[in-house]
């Protein structure tokens, strides 16, 4: 028989109740505090990753997808036009798009498109009227496109386009009635990737051929560019350095000697808020630099502002403002 006094007991079992929820609070705050750590090592991959800088150096799937990172990088958002467009999505699948440009003399085009499943038909009106018309298929992996851009002759304007994947391979080709066109080709393997881009004609045969390769080496994506004939190329190097924050080089030639090397800057400054500055300049003695430059805000409800600038040695300068509204 138990000799112990009631009292005893229930002393006993509040001592071991209170000894084990300050066991499970230690327990869980060291959880908690684990699971901290964890999302700030997640967090600092996430920012050296390429994923959060403003030019993403993913992997391409088709030809004129590789070298984009730099593309983007040197020469995007940097028009020096005036233009405003809306974005309206009033019915469901529905979209329309209006654009203005140049306020001396304005021109502007106004598009419609409809989704239904897997098909898409996009109209675009012009001043003077049809401009063009698209019907656009997707399948998983293969779009195929059809554009006009008559209506009393919408044949000699036809024009045929298709990206298909197989497997590790992008293809994409563009032919016209007159049988004139473009073939490319892109394989991807691990973090590189390389492709060729030729120009087809019944008349002529294979035209001009380009060719392009990238990799990525850590957080630097390296591209190069030429032609068969090798009268131009590009080579370029584009860093995610930090979160938001790219920084790139390229150098450019042509036949001739025209070799002019790029330093290009790019900052997220959150807030909807980025900036960039590009410098190019011939490569010689002589310092002759043409330098861009472009900031990017979306103070204005809806709408982004791309201010952008140009100015040389001399400086001659040209600029351009585009207001993009989504409503």
């Amino acid at each position: 028989p138990c000799t112990c006094r009631s009292g005893e007991i229930h002393a006993s079992t509040r001592t071991h109740t209170r000894t084990r929820l300050k066991n499970f609070y230690i327990l869980s705050s060291e959880e908690e505090e684990e699971r901290e750590r964890e999302r700030e090592v997640t967090q600092r991959r996430k920012n050296a990753s390429t994923n959060t800088h403003i030019f993403k150096t993913r992997m391409a799937k088709y030809y004129p997808d590789i070298a984009k990172g730099a593309k983007d990088l040197f020469t995007g958002a940097l028009s020096y036009e005036n233009k405003f467009s809306l974005d309206a999505k009033p019915i469901s699948g529905g979209s329309i798009s209006a654009s203005i440009k140049n306020a001396d003399t304005p021109t502007g085009t106004l598009t419609t498109s409809y989704v239904v499943d897997a098909i898409t038909g996009e109209v675009e009106l012009s001043k003077s009227g049809f401009s063009k018309g698209t019907v656009k298929y997707n399948a998983k992996d293969s779009t195929t496109q059809a554009t006009v851009s008559s209506l009393s002759n919408p044949l000699d304007g036809l024009k045929l386009s298709n990206s298909t994947l197989i497997g590790q391979v992008g293809v994409k080709s563009e032919i016209t009635k007159q049988l004139k066109g473009t073939l490319s080709a892109c394989y991807v393997s691990g973090p590189g990737a390389m492709g060729v881009e030729t120009a087809i004609s019944k008349a002529g045969g294979i035209g001009a051929t380009s060719f392009a390769a990238q990799c990525k080496v850590g957080d630097v994506m390296y591209s190069a560019k030429t032609t068969m004939k090798l009268d131009a190329y590009q080579v370029a190097a584009v860093n995610g350095v930090g979160a938001g924050e790219t920084v790139g080089v390229a150098v450019d030639g042509k036949a001739g000697g025209d070799v002019k090397a790029s330093l290009a800057y790019a900052k997220k400054l959150g807030g909807g808020h980025s900036v960039k500055c590009v410098v190019v300049n011939p490569v010689k003695k002589s310092f002759d630099p043409v330098v861009s430059a472009n900031f990017v805000t979306s103070v204005l409800p809806k709408t982004t502002t791309t201010v952008a600038v140009q100015v040389d040695k001399a400086l001659k300068y040209k600029y351009g403002v585009q207001l993009a509204t989504k409503a």
